[in-house]
């Protein structure tokens, strides 16, 4: 077991602590407010529970259950009264509201929700149960080059997503990533967009924003990047190697002084027997230069990398669907499944294999891709037809997972599936409103299918069942 604590060991580095997030300046040249609906109340949809389990730059996170679905959410509650009067600092709410709308990525912390009331505002989140990347550390000690590998894959499919649509989170740290947990897997989900921001590219950000020990050079200069989230993540893989930040010092200027100085101690690992590849990766991502440093798209195909990624196990070969209104709702079932019933740490294995064919790092999987992946299937065409629930022309994470999730993992929830769909607990249900339920949840519809014949019938819960494990 590791031990993460305050002791110093020296000015070039520091046992890794815990850090408060700061930022000096922000740019919000192109935000427009996204209001809330202004027909919806946070208290009459969800109910809030204990304290408070964590807190951003501004708010506090809480816990929160959805009346319509029993689910349990994070909130992120921030008090009018406790924001400072000017307009500026008023702004940082819609800034996140308006990015996390936007962004749609399996490796980032999905928003669900967002209400304000005359008191609040309202950020309705996925939660994650099993605590953040730095407890993680704390908890094991030293991450094996393997489990990093992992670790980093997702990060930097998050940071290759987010920079392609010109967004840099400027806050990389260990405690902005939730873990989650299953047979020693870990799917990492980046959280906190309080100091994120838009970038135009060829342009230089001014100020200075987040976490000084995570701090790339070009940061404290105060002209920098997207490439600064690289750097930042490149503290972050130091630190799982050898649980001790590559800079510290007794005050903030002197960490600053320390990192703007590149004097990183990479003999540690080779006195840890290292590998070449992981040394030279390190390199690459803690160059102190940010035109040569790598960009996070290519961090992510770096030969480190892809030596320690598993090929995740292939389901049997897709089945061809007919586009029938049976078929149309077993996927929704099973897409409705995936988004409200099964945890998130039970698809680790299809979160990585949903990484693994996203070439471009565009947060969906388009027919090319899946083609690439699953070899020159004649029935694609028609997959994509069944599982594209929003007809985008592109599979999206949960659109994905519902095609290729295995039936023993869904018969496993079964029972919470039944419960919600099921109320009155009668053993069957009234397609109609089976499919007016799916339809509102989904936000998609069955228009386009004719089912009229269907209506007045009802379904069994046995029926549903088979549908969904077959």
């Amino acid at each position: 077991m590791g031990c993460l604590c305050s002791s110093k060991t020296g000015p070039a580095h520091k046992v890794v602590t815990r850090s408060a997030t700061f930022c000096s300046t922000r740019d919000f040249g192109d935000i427009s407010f996204i209001n809330p609906s202004p027909f919806r109340n946070f208290q009459t949809e969800y109910k809030l529970l204990k304290g408070p389990i964590g807190s951003g730059l501004i708010g506090e996170i809480r816990l929160c259950r959805q009346f319509s679905t029993s689910k349990i959410f994070a909130v992120k509650v921030v008090s009018k009264a406790g924001l400072p009067s000017d307009f500026v600092k008023k702004k940082s709410i819609e800034t996140q509201v308006k990015i996390m709308q936007r962004v749609d990525h399996p490796s980032i912390l999905k928003i669900f929700d967002f209400f304000e009331d005359a008191c609040s505002y309202y950020l309705v989140m996925e939660y994650i149960s099993s605590g953040d990347l730095y407890s993680k550390l704390d908890k094991y000690g030293k991450f094996s080059e393997k489990t990093a590998a992992k670790i980093m894959k997702q990060i930097f499919s998050a940071l290759a997503y987010l920079h392609s649509n010109n967004i840099v989170h400027r806050d990389i740290k260990l405690e902005n990533f939730l873990i989650e947990e299953n047979d020693g897997h870990m799917v990492v989900k980046l959280i906190d967009f309080d100091t994120t921001t838009r970038f135009k590219p060829g342009q230089k950000l001014k100020g200075i924003s987040g976490t000084v020990y995570y701090m790339a050079p070009e940061v404290i200069s105060g002209f920098y990047d997207e490439k600064c989230d690289v750097w930042s993540a490149g503290v972050i893989l130091y630190t799982l190697m050898t649980q001790n930040f590559p800079f510290g010092g007794e005050s903030d200027k002197d960490i600053m002084k320390n990192i703007t100085s590149n004097n990183v101690n990479f003999k540690i690992f080779e006195e840890h027997h290292s590998t070449p590849e992981l040394l030279n990766f390190l390199k690459c991502l803690l160059d102190p230069y940010q035109e040569s440093r790598i960009s996070a798209s290519e961090a992510s195909r770096h030969p480190w990398i892809l030596k320690y990624l598993f090929s995740p196990r292939v389901p049997p070969a897709l089945k061809s669907q007919q586009k029938t209104f049976k078929n149309f709702l077993t996927q929704a079932l099973k897409l409705w499944a995936v988004k409200n019933v099964v945890p998130s740490n039970e698809l680790s294995d299809y979160h990585m294999m949903f990484l693994n064919i996203d070439k471009n790092f565009d947060g969906v999987i388009s027919k090319q891709e899946l083609i690439e992946f699953f070899g020159d299937n004649d029935n694609i065409e028609k997959v994509m037809e069944i599982a594209d629930w929003n007809s985008n022309g592109v599979l999206e994470y949960y659109e994905f997972i519902s095609l290729v999730i295995h039936g023993k993992t869904l018969k496993r929830h079964t029972g919470s599936i039944l419960e919600v769909l099921d109320k009155e607990n009668s053993g069957r249900i009234i397609i109609s409103d089976l499919v007016s339920f799916l339809e509102y949840q989904l936000e998609g519809g069955f228009g386009f299918l004719d089912y009229k014949d269907d209506q007045g019938n009802e379904i069994t819960d046995k029926d549903i069942v088979e549908m969904i494990t077959a």
